[in-house]
């Protein structure tokens, strides 16, 4: 801080300045009094004065760093990435939580895995659409000639084996994700029924889990690799088959021209090698598709495992935290009440010390004064009255103390019972936003696919699918 130049002229003509100093510091003002030494208060307006420059200094530079362009810019953009992680943080806590609520709640992740066959039960069906329209189209193509109507038969026919043949995988497909919807649902409440048996085990297993799942993420990179080599192999074949089909059709159209019984040794062979190639493609279908259900199968299990883990380890955690309190509040309480009891007691001491000051007294007074009966009387009735008083009145206050302990443990039990109830309330609150959230993320057209009895009778009216839902079972048919 630096002074100003006039100090010393100030300071010799202070003896001539006969009124009281007076400075600001700030927007108060102080007057010094007058009986106060010179020399303080040329020191005081000295600070002050110096400290106002400071002050000064700092406002300037203020107003100059919000008047700058890049500090504001600078502030603005800290403001803006301040609030985006904000937005993010909610966000993930927010996926998170449904996350958790998924997987607590054993009807959503009901309603998942249903959800997941309705989707592939809409696949198959458009698949059988399509089979349906291109067999109406090739019945309809029937006039062109009869020429083209031996290829179309001959394609009708492959086409009717193919449909056959998707039926019978399909029927296959949906008796097996019946068979595994049942079996995750005897394995939960297998898991459920065992779950407090395997507490002990939680740390351990959890390690071994970690482990394995390491082993089963490179195992399942590997597999997916070999998936992806048998999956371009089978496009491959596929597509070969495909070319030498229409080169052989087409062969064999020429040579049904030329002799009606070449074509039917051809046709035989044909439908030999049909047979075969479709045995090797329905072969090389089902072991992909068993290794992929397997590899993902396993994946849940090893989720569902560690979260129940965690689940049982939460909850083993809540009620020890909750057993603590209980055990709290259960010594608080027998601690008042002790103290209770020793400061009655000590109450009841202390009278009957007062008690016996006072038959001390009596019996002196009754030394003295033996001639005297009916004061002696008059005392003794006295003393009786007072016993008598002192110990209603200790009777009234411990009746006083029960009822008071008794309606406090009956404030904390409904207090309990109207916590515990709302917080029952908000999980099936959370419960069926979450399931209404899970329908409406899924396309509309998935919603009839599901069971019959999956979706309550305010979900079928909130999505309007009872229409819908009559005209899958009517054309559920074969075309």
């Amino acid at each position: 801080m630096t002074t100003g130049t006039g100090d010393g002229a100030q300071q010799r003509t202070w003896g001539r300045n006969a009124l009281p100093a007076i400075f600001i510091s700030g927007k108060p003002k102080f007057i010094v009094p007058s009986d106060v030494p010179q020399i303080l208060d040329f020191q005081s307006r000295v600070y002050s004065r110096n400290l106002m420059a400071d002050l000064g200094t700092l406002q300037r530079s203020d107003e100059l760093s919000k008047e700058n362009p890049m500090h504001r810019e600078n502030f603005e953009k800290a403001a803006i990435s301040h609030e985006l992680m904000e937005i993010k943080r909610a966000e993930f806590l927010e996926k998170k939580r449904r996350q958790q609520l998924r997987n607590d709640c054993e009807g959503l992740r009901t309603l998942e895995e249903q959800l997941r066959s309705a989707a592939i039960a809409k696949d198959l069906s458009e698949r059988m659409a399509q089979k349906c329209q291109a067999r109406s189209l090739a019945v309809r193509a029937r006039a062109l000639g009869q020429e083209r109507a031996a290829l179309e038969l001959m394609e009708l026919a492959k086409e009717d084996d193919k449909v056959l043949a998707q039926k019978e995988e399909q029927r296959k497909l949906r008796e097996s994700l019946a068979l595994q919807i049942e079996e995750n649902r005897l394995r939960r409440q297998q898991e459920a029924a065992e779950k407090f048996s395997q507490r002990e085990l939680v740390n351990a297993r959890q390690k071994q889990i970690e482990e394995e799942d390491r082993a089963e993420q490179e195992e399942r990179i590997r597999q997916k690799a070999v998936d992806r080599l048998n999956t371009l192999q089978f496009m491959q074949e596929k597509r070969e088959f495909q070319e030498m089909e229409k080169a052989r059709a087409r062969e064999e159209l020429r040579k049904l021209l030329e002799t009606q019984s070449e074509v039917e040794d051809r046709k035989n062979q044909l439908e030999e090698e049909r047979v075969q190639l479709m045995r090797k493609q329905e072969e090389i279908s089902t072991r992909i598709g068993q290794q992929l259900f397997q590899v993902e199968n396993s994946k849940r299990i090893r989720d569902r495992q560690l979260m129940d883990l965690l689940e049982a380890e939460y909850k083993a955690r809540a009620d020890m935290r909750f057993r603590e309190e209980v055990q709290e509040k259960a010594v608080s309480r027998e601690r008042t009440k002790q103290e209770m009891d020793l400061y009655h007691l000590e109450i009841q001491q202390r009278k009957l010390d007062e008690l016996q000051v006072k038959r001390d007294e009596l019996a002196a007074r009754q030394e003295e004064l033996a001639s005297n009966t009916e004061e002696i009387e008059r005392e003794e009735q006295l003393k009786a009255y007072r016993q008598r008083k002192a110990h209603g009145a200790t009777l009234l206050s411990m009746i006083e103390d029960n009822h008071v302990r008794r309606a406090e443990a009956t404030a904390e039990h409904l207090q309990y019972s109207m916590m515990k109830k709302k917080s029952e309330d908000e999980r099936h609150a959370l419960e069926e936003s979450e399931r209404l959230r899970m329908l409406s993320a899924v396309p509309k057209t998935v919603l009839p696919y599901l069971p019959k009895n999956a979706l309550s009778k305010a979900e079928h009216e909130y999505f309007g699918l009872s229409q819908e839902q009559q005209q899958r079972r009517l054309g559920s048919g074969d075309c």
